[in-house]
């Protein structure tokens, strides 16, 4: 991690809803914590920088999808992405049946592409998050019916 990517991340951080951000990657831990904040929500990734084409799938925890039995939640803070790449077909559409397990869409976190996967069987029903902007943790990306 550079520093150029530190200040980016302090950016998104500063803009974003989130109390507190910790970050553990090639043996450097960052931690901020907004003025006055509490301990009511933080967010913790651990990993390393992998430049590999193979993504991460990352499950959301069973208390996100809690919120909404048929929602897909975001399970990290990140930029969703609805297809693999620019000018590329989106993973699903509305109306589209989906299975557990599916891949529903791509959140990118510290230049690692994560695989959002279907929580339970559905059809979708809406596409809540908007392509290419930040997500916050537990956020509903994706309602299924």
């Amino acid at each position: 991690m550079n520093i150029n990517e530190v200040y980016q991340l302090m950016d998104k951080f500063e803009g974003s809803t989130l109390s507190e951000l910790s970050i553990e990657m090639e043996g450097v831990k960052l931690s901020v914590k907004k003025p006055g904040a509490g301990i009511e929500q933080a967010s913790t990734f651990k990993g390393r920088e992998n430049n590999a084409a193979a993504p991460q799938t990352v499950t959301p925890a069973p208390e996100a999808a809690s919120k909404s039995s048929k929602a897909i939640n975001a399970p990290l803070v990140g930029t969703f992405y609805r297809a693999a790449g620019p000018g590329e077909k989106p993973f699903v559409e509305v109306g589209q049946q989906v299975r557990k397990g599916d891949v529903v869409a791509i959140i990118e976190a510290m230049k690692l592409m994560n695989e959002i996967t279907a929580t339970e069987d559905g059809i979708v029903e809406e596409i809540v998050a908007e392509d290419g902007n930040l997500v916050e943790y537990n956020e509903i990306l994706i309602r299924l019916s």
